[in-house]
């Protein structure tokens, strides 16, 4: 999986569960890191501002940008 950061702003792609997601502002409510990965991006154009990570087993596994509450993913590895 690679993931860019096309924006001015640093962020995070950090690997563990997130919850209770407010309906109305998508703000989530939860974070814990998991320690498989935890990567700050650069803002666009910068080094670092790319991340790569490969997925060994198949599963679902989740995400977040620890600074910014609406940023979440899952990730479904087959």
């Amino acid at each position: 999986m690679r993931w860019v950061n096309d924006e001015a702003v640093t962020h995070t792609v950090t690997s563990g569960s997130w919850g209770e997601v407010n309906e109305k502002t998508g703000l989530r409510g939860t974070q814990s890191a998991d320690g498989m990965y935890d990567h700050t991006l650069s803002p666009k154009g910068q080094d670092g501002d790319t991340f790569e990570f490969t997925f060994t087993e198949p599963g679902t596994y989740t995400y977040f940008c620890k600074p910014h509450l609406t940023m979440f993913g899952t990730i479904t590895v087959q």
